[in-house]
């Protein structure tokens, strides 16, 4: 039989002996109407007997846990942990996919491209290179945020170990940071931002310390 669930803790106690004598009075009372704990009672007086019988002093040494128990609890552990980190990515990927549309680089003929984003305010600019500056290509997603401006940004050909600085000019031509990046010799995406607003950006560029206008694009309005 089982025991009303709010009284076990109680019924544990005064079969040990150890329930408060301003207890045990109200105990007996439900006991004399309540056939499921007095069973339960009986089973657990049962169990305290034969506690008296046990001798601690002919306990040679103190019980070992089984071999290998201590790996077998981290590894379990370890697992846990990893498929709760998997589980926290998964959620965190899900919300990324659902707030917004991921831009997608395309990489095709030596020229680097960036779809749009699916946000209504978003254009996509093609930097256009110097000059002086070689060949390098890139493109780049402009999003309007409440703090500025975000920049996806995609470079192909930018020089190993040159430090290049990103910015968004307005239309009195001051430029606003909005980043750097060290070229790596292959295509590198970045996000950046810029305390510019997009609506009074004009020019989106990249600069070097050798070229001042590296790579340039109109903003469309």
């Amino acid at each position: 039989m089982t025991a009303c669930p709010e009284r076990a803790g109680d019924l544990a106690a005064l079969a040990l002996g150890s329930l408060p004598d301003a207890e045990v009075a109200k105990q007996r009372a439900h006991l004399d109407g309540c056939a499921d704990c007095r069973q339960a009672l009986r089973e657990l007086e049962s169990v305290t007997r034969l506690l008296d019988l046990a001798d601690p002093g002919q306990w040679s040494e103190a019980p070992a846990p089984p071999v290998g128990l201590d790996g077998r609890v981290i590894a379990a552990v370890e697992n846990e942990a990893g498929r709760e980190r998997r589980r926290s990515r998964a959620r965190r990927w899900g919300l990324a996919a659902a707030g917004t549309a991921a831009a997608i680089a395309l990489v095709a003929g030596g020229s680097v491209m960036l779809a749009d984003r699916a946000t209504p305010d978003a254009v996509v600019v093609a930097l256009v290179s110097s000059d002086a500056a070689g060949d390098p290509t890139a493109s780049a997603t402009l999003t309007s945020r409440p703090w500025g401006t975000e920049i996806d940004l995609i470079v192909e050909g930018a020089e190993a170990g040159v430090t290049y600085r990103v910015w968004l000019a307005g239309p009195d031509g001051s430029r606003t940071p909005a980043g750097t990046f060290i070229g790596q010799g292959r295509p590198l995406r970045m996000s950046l931002a810029a305390g510019l607003p997009r609506e009074l950006a004009v020019e989106l560029g990249v600069s070097s310390d050798a070229v001042d206008r590296y790579l340039v694009a109109p903003v469309p309005t």
